[in-house]
């Protein structure tokens, strides 16, 4: 009987933490938001719908301005972010914490290479899950990747700094490599679709392929099968 109240006892533990992380799911829709932002020093404001038109969005939160981890999570992205530019994404954090002090912050820490926003009403940390729960006035330290779908790609929480960039770098750059295959994909069937509407009928006899060469004009383009079995 203990056992089995000891096994509940963890089993209600577990819940109770997996519920105070919870983030949203890979492939949910991410919440729109146009936020305050700061750049160099220099406020600006920020669109993630406007962002999301240029390519993926790599948007992470993080506790507060000038707190050691946020320090050295700040440094690791400010370094990658020229990488994170070549692939196209778009980088940005935001924080609930110390948000008086996130201009000066973009400059300082983040070595004015990317944005990052001041979240004090907190409106945007609880529309992505993103509460600290064991200090409800900081937002967590989780990066989401989105593309330009507007679907959450990849999502990562550990107060831990250290692999927050080469994740979210992982992610972006599989992105990158599917959504290429697919553009090039899309083009050859264009080019196939093209040429065959131009010049090509392709007869599949005997189990063999053969093409045979034949003009197709716009009137009997449906009367002509793009294939004959036989």
């Amino acid at each position: 009987m203990k056992k089995f109240l000891g096994a509940a006892a963890l089993l209600s533990l577990g819940l109770m933490t997996s519920a105070a992380n919870a983030t949203l799911a890979v492939g949910a829709k991410a919440p729109d938001f146009d936020i305050k932002a700061a750049l160099a020093g220099k406020e600006f404001n920020f669109s993630l719908n406007d962002a999301l038109k240029k390519g993926p969005v790599v948007l992470y939160f993080f506790p507060a301005a000038f707190t050691k981890g946020c320090t050295i999570e700040a440094h690791d992205f400010a370094e990658a972010t020229d990488r994170f530019n070549k692939l196209g994404a778009t980088l940005i954090g935001v924080t609930a914490g110390n948000t008086n002090r996130v201009v000066e912050f973009s400059s300082v820490e983040c070595r004015n290479k990317f944005a990052v926003a001041a979240d004090a009403d907190q409106k945007v940390i609880k529309a992505y899950d993103v509460v600290l729960p064991q200090k409800p006035e900081y937002s967590n330290r989780t990066s989401y990747v989105i593309t330009p779908d507007h679907k959450i790609d990849f999502v990562y929480t550990n107060l831990e700094p250290d692999n927050h960039v080469s994740l979210t770098m992982q992610a972006v750059e599989d992105w990158r490599d599917t959504h290429k295959h697919k553009e090039f994909c899309q083009s050859a069937a264009v080019e196939l679709r093209s040429a065959f509407r131009g010049r090509l009928r392709i007869a599949v006899r005997s189990g063999k392929v053969s093409l045979i060469q034949r003009r197709v004009y716009p009137e009997n383009l449906r009367a002509a099968p793009l294939a004959a079995v036989s």
